[in-house]
């Protein structure tokens, strides 16, 4: 069994505001100190309760990369679709392994028309 380590629920970032225009979506999270930076998704299929309840999205559609910045554009969403909206943060552990958050879910559905 491993044993990994897990971050305070502090360390959540809180997704402060997602715009949407056109096929573009935007989205802010909370600045969370000490954090190396932040996993962003859109996730497809689930309800806005589901979400939140989610540790590993299933449906995942849109990632960041690399982000470590609070705010992350997606470009190119497909059009008409339902969109949840998870963040997580990371640091980085004595062997310099990625240690993740808990995934904090927006409180709506976005929809791009």
């Amino acid at each position: 069994r491993h044993s990994f380590p897990t971050r305070r629920s502090s360390d959540l970032p809180k997704i402060q505001k997602v715009t949407v225009k056109d096929n573009t979506v935007a989205v802010t999270v909370s600045k969370v100190p000490g954090t190396k930076g932040y996993g962003i998704v859109l996730s497809k299929g689930r309800t806005k309760n589901g979400c939140q309840k989610l540790l590993k999205p299933a449906s995942i559609v849109y990632a960041s990369k690399n982000n470590k910045s609070v705010t992350y554009i997606f470009k190119d969403v497909k059009r008409k679709g339902k969109y949840c909206v998870l963040a997580r943060t990371y640091t980085k552990d004595a062997n310099n392994k990625n240690v993740y958050s808990r995934w904090f879910g927006y409180s709506k559905m976005i929809q791009i028309k």
